[in-house]
């Protein structure tokens, strides 16, 4: 029998990860950066094996 943890980190840092600017031209949000990647995430996983 034997178990296993893993743990993972994703954006530690936090770090904003922009998306791309709107660029339809009839937009008010044209030229504008209106959404970013998510933020930090943590997951942990616990397997069993036997």
């Amino acid at each position: 029998m034997r178990v296993q943890l893993r743990v993972e980190a994703f954006n530690v840092t936090n770090h904003p990860n922009f998306g791309v600017p709107v660029n339809d031209l009839v937009s008010p949000n044209f030229g504008r950066i209106v959404e970013a990647g998510p933020p930090r995430v943590f997951q942990a996983a616990l397997k069993i094996l036997f």
